[in-house]
């Protein structure tokens, strides 16, 4: 799980600039969660804006326990993440799916 102390704040530049990042990784380099989240910090931290490069360690990977190993995630062909089904199910989350509604 990846996420950022309630006490922080996270520009919405390096949260996106994060998220492309991450999220490229996964989908489309078939990295694993550890090294596309490993990468996505790298950018954020090689980044040319010293504000950005600040935002790097706000950004924390939280493993299930120490022996959870970081594999691809796979992916069936015509397979989606769960996450829809989720925010369907809990009307307390509000996210951009919920919000559009």
């Amino acid at each position: 799980m990846i996420c950022i102390d309630k006490n922080c704040r996270i520009s919405e530049e390096a949260a996106i600039k994060f998220a492309k990042s991450f999220y490229s990784m996964i989908f489309t380099q078939k990295k694993s969660v550890c090294k596309a989240f490993d990468i996505a910090v790298n950018e954020l931290k090689m980044d040319k804006e010293k504000r950005i490069n600040d935002e790097s360690v706000k950004f924390k990977l939280l493993k299930k326990d120490k022996k959870c190993t970081c594999s691809p995630i796979k992916f069936e062909k015509h397979e989606q993440p769960p996450y829809p089904d989720i925010l369907r199910q809990n009307e307390n989350i509000i996210g951009r799916q919920k919000e559009a509604q």
